[in-house]
């Protein structure tokens, strides 16, 4: 019989006749006498927890393949043994389950790929070799998947005029064929669709999923049945590695998660062990840190901030940090979403939360006159030393372009460029600009009246 559970396909049998329970696990065939299965169910608390813990092989069985055997064994429908009917057998079965004493939750998922959307795709070897090419030769299966999700977050980056539409319109796959070192931008779609190709060239197993992770679709099924357009919802993948299963999203958050993270070598937030057994999170949480470290040793960052700040920041009044942050922006090495993402987590440091809220404002908005793009982004910094309710005469506005060109200017050139729309606000949850008056559109029959709106919502 088999039983789909998640990700877990089961093969299994029992044999009554002769007492034997039939099962592939990771893709061998036990044939385990159910004795055995009794016996290491029913054992006294400290026994179990003593030989889950201190054996790797019971009764000639990894313990692994022998929790997994029994936990299935127990659940599987129809089957009514009174002989496991025990409250000690119950209790153990519930331990099992937790994977608190043996993780294995792992087997039997992901035993191969059957997701090939990659396959639809070729990547430049340019690129391949940009990602590649300097893995240190004696990292293991693991190592190496982590070093390839690491280095695509340094490698990469988000795409503006996608974003800078809301991340709304329909992308085609053929554009991955385009990327080269002169074109790096990307969104998590195609970045999910490099990283399955490399992680099948290094013989690991994913599924790679779209949507968001309430409601979450394989790739394969949306690609061969057409239920959902490519750049619509939110892609991510999910892999295996012996014992290890684990959540790589790089852009969960475009401007917080690791495209931004590793280039300024904050800690990662994307790449997760998904396992429920703690020792085993642990154990991954330190295989990550070992190789995020040796790659920052190998990978400059593209900005960090004076200690000397960091040491005294508290002794410092609003406006010497405002004025550390002005300089600030000349020293940052990067473009784009990037450099804005470095901008926040620059906020974030320098400034309260309530300075954030009151003195400080950066808004990414909509430029529908780029040279270089058909819409682009932009960001427009406000600032104000005192408060921008109380005292908005003393705002000052920054516009900072990808390439960071800052220009200062003014209240009445930016409500000039957002009533002929050379700027918009991208959607509804862009922080707004203080202070500022602009003329919103309503479209009705193709026909554009303006109605005037003064805006003042931020967050």
């Amino acid at each position: 019989m088999i039983h789909l559970d998640g990700l877990e396909k089961i093969n299994s049998e029992i044999d009554k006749e002769n007492d034997i329970y039939v099962i592939s696990i990771d893709g061998k065939i036990y044939n385990i006498p159910i004795s055995i299965m009794l016996d290491f169910m029913n054992k006294s608390d400290e026994d179990f927890k003593n030989i889950c813990l201190n054996s790797q092989i019971i009764a000639g069985i990894p313990k692994e393949h022998l929790a997994f055997a029994c936990t299935n064994y127990l659940s599987e429908k129809n089957n009514h043994d009174s002989r496991f009917d025990h409250p000690i057998i119950r209790r153990h079965y519930n331990i099992l389950l937790n994977y608190e004493l043996i993780d294995f939750e792992s087997i039997n998922k992901d035993l191969d790929i059957i997701d090939k959307v990659y396959d639809k795709v070729e990547l430049k070897k340019e690129v391949k070799d940009l990602i590649t090419s300097r893995i240190p030769q004696d990292y293991n299966t693991l190592e190496k998947a982590i070093y390839i999700y690491i280095k695509m977050c340094d490698l990469f980056t988000y795409d503006r005029e996608y974003f800078s539409q809301n991340q709304s319109y329909q992308k085609e796959l053929d554009y991955i064929s385009t990327i080269s070192s002169s074109n790096l931008e990307i969104v998590c779609f195609e970045f999910v669709v490099i990283y399955a190709q490399l992680l099948s060239e290094i013989g690991v197993n994913f599924r790679s999923y779209y949507g968001n992770k309430q409601k979450i679709y394989e790739l394969r099924s949306i690609m061969d049945s057409g239920e959902l357009s490519y750049g619509q919802k939110h892609a991510f993948t999910e892999f295996r590695v012996g014992k290890f299963l684990v959540d790589a999203d790089a852009m969960e958050s475009i401007l917080e998660g690791d495209l931004v993270n590793v280039k300024i070598h904050k800690p990662l937030n994307g790449i997760q062990c998904l396992n429920s057994n703690q020792e085993t999170q642990r154990e991954f949480d330190e295989i990550v840190k070992k190789v995020y470290e040796n790659f920052k040793l190998e990978n400059k960052t593209h900005y960090t901030l004076n200690n000397s700040y960091l040491n005294h920041l508290e002794e410092l009044n609003i406006n010497e940090r405002l004025t550390i942050f002005l300089n600030q922006i000349d020293l940052i090495k990067l473009t784009g979403l990037d450099a804005y993402g470095t901008i926040l987590e620059l906020k974030r440091t320098l400034f309260t939360k309530d300075e954030q809220k009151n003195n400080f404002i950066m808004s990414i908005i909509k430029n529908n006159e780029s040279d270089e793009k058909q819409t682009d982004i932009v960001a427009i910094i406000s600032i104000n030393p005192d408060n921008f309710d109380y005292y908005p005469e003393r705002t000052q506005y920054y516009i900072l372009y990808p390439n960071m060109k800052n220009i200062e200017t003014n209240i009445h050139y930016l409500e000039n460029a957002f009533n002929n729309r050379v700027f918009e606000y991208i959607n509804d949850k862009t922080p707004t600009i203080p202070n500022i008056t602009t003329i919103t559109f309503e479209e009705d029959n193709c026909n554009l009246s303006p109605k005037k709106k003064k805006r003042r919502t931020r967050f």
